[in-house]
């Protein structure tokens, strides 16, 4: 609403403001803000809040009009969004490479039609482009806000028409959302644990959210005045303080754990106070401004952030972050002034303009995936995309979702070399032990090789992981394994860098292993494989030199492997995959034509093979031999 509207609330805009500066600044790397994600959440218990609030007081004067309302909603949010992806495909012209050009156009497509959540939930995994270089993915929360607001309408009038008249409207209305919001929630919390994917991104895991801000609207407001409203607000605050200091990465969320910050939103928006201190400090002008420019600067910061990045082929420091926050306040400041606030009290043809974008988006995506991502930008050759059934590989019953708790396991689906009665070798970790499963398959050794791999869970018994539940599970089925006397070589892989700085990470390895040797399995552990600060294709396309053998400084692998390699037990095998790859801290990621790594960090098949034929399959039959 605008200000002058007598119903504005400008507490609203400075908790818009607390939700986009807890966002920025996750995104910006800022320590203590590792539960900054949690912004998103309170965004969508505000949008909840103020759109059912629209929707409910015009249908009790008789004056509502989804076509009027979504025409509001058009005017409110596309012209900031086209601007913004006209500005980033720019960028994306100069600095992405094919591959990336053609997932960027696909995703400024699905912005335009309303589904980017729908996209990312379809194109999201693991070994997707890595999220802090992919300039669009934040458009997710805004394609579930926009699916809401197509949802809530018809909610609406089921609740007006089909609902015993007897009840007062405001109370059928209640009670539709409270359906909703219990039945989204459950869904969420329960699917969270089958299809963590799809409950991230998509309406279903993240209704319950918006309802919760819906269901303030329509409830008896709290007429709470000073001291108690303070302390109602404040424990909101509170709420969201300690969420955004304890949550991280390794959160299960959303889930119950999105509890907390609806929780602590509601509690700041839901009283009616006449004082109190957080709304007064909410209210204040800086607040406000921040808070009115919240969408802008949400729209801005994260493409910023990610061609930031690839301009310098590397991660940001954090002064380069918040200088890049900065720019994007400037970004967000013009935004508003000349495009949002203006727009949105115009007379625009809201219908012609959204089809138009709609158009323009699907278009540019098609002509730049039929012209092959505009390869003629680059003077190199263009490397292809990998094969994902080939030299990645995504998952399924031998590769497993640790997300997933207790994923089933292929077994004999699983052997990728040797025949039967061959001496057995269990391949158990992470996707960089996945990695080697090509390599495997490509040159067959004396021996049985069962893969058996998940995603961001590394092979020790016990490791736990709030975002990855499967992981207990199916390490512990793997030792049960080896005790079943099922293998007699156990190759252990993992991006160790993960494991070496976590408290106990080491010992607990150590545990593993001597469990595993009690059972007289031979057991072998590959080290961290050197680490590339983005795509290899990305470096390659952009760097200087020979096209033949390209190779890049990366030191952290050295160091990881030289504590892990002294931490390990006696009688264990310990292989450093780099010497393979790399000569002193100058590491290959192409050679003689073929790309070695197919990311940052995971081998392609040729990489995947070298390391397998040089290091690891010896090493496999020398402990077969000595058996």
């Amino acid at each position: 609403m605008a200000p002058a509207d007598p119903r504005y609330r400008p507490d609203i805009d400075g908790l818009r403001a607390i939700a986009v500066a807890i966002v920025v600044l996750f995104h910006a790397g800022v320590p203590g803000f590792a539960g900054g994600f949690v912004g998103v959440d309170v965004f969508f218990v505000i949008s909840g809040f103020l759109v059912t609030g629209v929707i409910q007081r015009e249908l009790e004067a008789g004056t509502f009009s989804w076509s009027a309302f979504m025409a509001r909603r058009v005017r409110r949010l596309l012209p900031a969004v086209a601007l913004m992806l006209a500005v980033t495909s720019a960028f994306a012209l100069v600095l992405l490479t094919p591959q990336s050009l053609i997932a960027f156009g696909k995703s400024a497509a699905a912005t335009t039609l309303w589904g980017a959540n729908i996209y990312f939930w379809q194109t999201a995994t693991y070994f997707a482009e890595a999220s802090e270089f992919t300039p669009l993915l934040h458009m997710w929360s805004l394609a579930v806000e926009e699916q809401y607001y197509l949802l809530a309408p018809p909610l609406a009038l089921v609740a007006v028409r089909a609902l015993p008249s007897s009840w007062q409207p405001r109370s059928r209305h209640l009670a539709v959302v409270f359906a909703l919001l219990g039945a989204s929630f459950c869904f969420g919390a329960w699917s969270l644990h089958r299809w963590p994917t799809s409950t991230f991104f998509m309406v279903p895991g993240r209704a319950w959210e918006l309802a919760v801000g819906a269901s303030i609207a329509l409830a008896p407001r709290w007429t709470l005045r000073n001291a108690p409203a303070s302390i109602v607000s404040l424990g909101g605050i509170a709420v969201l303080v300690v969420t955004v200091l304890l949550f991280d990465e390794e959160t299960l969320f959303p889930g119950l754990a999105a509890l907390a910050p609806v929780l602590g939103a509601s509690l700041i928006l839901a009283p009616s106070q006449d004082g109190g201190i957080v709304r007064r400090a909410l209210s204040t002008a800086p607040a406000v401004w921040l808070g009115r420019r919240s969408y802008a600067l949400y729209l801005w910061h994260w493409p910023l952030l990610v061609f930031a990045r690839h301009a310098l082929q590397r991660q940001l420091s954090l002064t380069e972050s918040l200088v890049v926050v900065v720019v994007s306040l400037v970004a967000a400041e013009i935004t508003f002034r000349r495009v949002e606030d203006p727009l949105r009290r115009s007379a625009l043809p809201a219908l012609r303009f959204a089809i138009a974008s709609m158009l323009c988006g699907v278009c540019a995506a098609t002509s730049i995936d039929a012209a092959h991502g505009l390869r003629w930008r680059f003077t190199k050759p263009v490397p292809p995309a990998f094969s994902r059934t080939g030299e990645v590989d995504e998952g399924g019953r031998c590769s497993m979702d640790s997300r997933v708790v207790d994923p089933p396991w292929g077994d004999r689906e699983c052997i990728l070399g040797g025949g039967e009665g061959a001496m057995s070798v269990l391949l158990w970790g992470d996707s960089l032990a996945g990695h080697y499963r090509f390599g495997f398959k490509a040159k067959p050794i004396d021996a049985s090789v069962f893969q058996y791999t998940t995603t961001v869970c590394p092979p020790i018994v016990g490791w736990t992981s709030a975002a990855r539940p499967g992981c207990p599970a199916f390490n512990e089925r793997a030792a049960r394994l080896v005790e079943e006397g099922c293998f007699d070589v156990v190759v252990l892989a993992a991006r160790w860098e993960y494991v070496v700085p976590r408290s106990g990470g080491l010992n607990n390895l150590t545990t593993t292993i001597t469990r595993l040797q009690a059972n007289g399995a031979k057991v072998i552990v590959v080290g961290q494989t050197p680490v590339f600060p983005m795509d290899v294709r990305a470096l390659y396309l952009r760097a200087d030199g020979d096209v033949l053998t390209t190779s890049a400084s990366t030191t952290a692998h050295i160091r990881i492997n030289e504590r892990l390699r002294s931490a390990l037990p006696e009688g264990v095998t310990f292989i450093d995959p780099s010497t393979a790859l790399c000569d002193g801290d100058r590491c290959r990621y192409r050679e003689d034509g073929e790309f070695l790594f197919h990311d940052a960090a995971h081998l392609s098949g040729a990489g995947s093979l070298r390391v397998v034929e040089r290091a690891i399959a010896p090493a496999i039959r020398r402990a077969t031999r000595s058996h």
